[in-house]
């Protein structure tokens, strides 16, 4: 397939290898033989990226990409974390009541933990706790 200027991709690219004997001129020609059929400012662009500006280019984006998906990571865990450490004080803060019997100074049952109350915890930690206990005095269970 000819270019405008009258030379396939394949012609362009033993030109270019016959003039630079440099294993990264070698690998930017083909990259750019390989790119001509479909760029078409191909032929008006008189400049061939070099290889180690290619793979340089590679390693920015590598990198930048690593960073992004660290931070997602470690803003999940971070989050993670908080849910994790308001259960934990909402189930303990349950199990203190439950364990000496304050419910029934009041005359309402123990709370029971069940997969709800856990999510009420984690999303609410203490607050949370509170929120089963006061329901729990008004009859409603979770």
């Amino acid at each position: 397939m000819p270019t405008r200027r009258g030379r396939s991709p394949q012609e362009r690219l033993t030109s270019i290898l016959q003039s630079q004997n440099s294993v990264e001129w070698k690998i930017s020609a083909w990259f750019t033989a390989g790119m001509a059929a479909t760029c078409p400012l191909q032929p008006e662009c008189p400049y061939i990226l070099p290889a180690h500006l290619l793979i340089m280019l590679e390693l920015i984006l590598a990198i930048l990409l690593a960073v992004v998906v660290a931070a997602v990571i470690y803003y999940l865990l971070r989050k993670v974390v908080v849910l994790l450490i308001n259960a934990l004080v909402g189930l303990i803060t349950l199990f203190l009541l439950n364990q000496l019997h304050v419910m029934s100074w009041f005359g309402a049952s123990d709370i029971t933990i069940s997969p709800a109350t856990v999510i009420v915890c984690a999303f609410g930690g203490l607050p949370g706790a509170i929120i089963l206990v006061l329901l729990a005095l008004a009859g409603i269970t979770i």
